[in-house]
């Protein structure tokens, strides 16, 4: 597993961990982060590699942070919430990464956790129960809460309205839960994104972390 880390080039602010999608591994980020970091110079940017093989192709680069062989895409929009299997699977997931980023959760500079996809579903768990942040960053991402959150960081989350992997229900669904919740959260749906991060989606999520000092 590699941790890729973009160093803040100007005085650092706040540190954001942005977990990758599902087969997928830390250098697809690689562009993201890059600019990301362009336009706003005061964060550092880490990107991890899931720490499980994508199950999909294990001779592969691809990683995963749990399995998703047994669910398929409309256990995500299930109104009753997720399956405990499912929910369990984060769970699990969730305590090893923030073992493994424990460092960061000592540190007293602001951490922000994003994630697409899968990433997001990880994101999403890691900041309401195992690692308190100050923000959340939610990229074409699925996740339902099923207990009363330890932690209470603002939400930004996206979905490319064109989506056929994670259905656009899904990032609603996650809105409602956030809300009922009493979290802040905000959304922005793009018209012309299927499942992707576009430059306006990072566009979008600067400007929210602009709104909230991070800049």
């Amino acid at each position: 597993m590699n941790d890729l880390v973009f160093q803040a080039p100007q005085t650092e602010k706040a540190r954001l961990v942005f977990f990758h999608g599902y087969g997928a591994n830390g250098e697809n980020l690689t562009q993201c982060a890059e600019y990301f970091q362009k336009k706003n110079p005061n964060i550092t940017i880490i990107v991890p590699d899931g720490h499980e093989p994508f199950e999909g192709h294990l001779e592969g680069k691809g990683r995963q942070w749990f399995s998703l062989s047994a669910f398929h895409s409309k256990d995500l929009i299930d109104t009753q919430g997720y399956s405990s299997t499912l929910q369990y699977a984060i769970e699990r997931s969730a305590r090893n990464v923030s073992k493994r980023f424990q460092f960061l959760i000592e540190d007293p500079l602001p951490l922000i956790l994003a994630g697409f996809s899968q990433g997001a579903a990880l994101a999403c768990h890691l900041g309401l129960f195992h690692m308190p942040c100050a923000l959340v960053l939610g990229f074409s991402g699925f996740y339902r809460i099923r207990t009363v959150p330890v932690y209470f960081p603002d939400f930004w989350l996206y979905h490319g309205k064109k989506d056929d992997v994670v259905p656009l229900e899904a990032m609603h669904l996650t809105y409602k839960d956030l809300f009922n919740n009493r979290l802040s959260v905000e959304q922005w749906i793009d018209p012309n994104a299927a499942h992707n991060i576009s430059i306006d989606a990072l566009d979008h999520a600067l400007a929210f972390l602009s709104s909230r000092n991070f800049s």
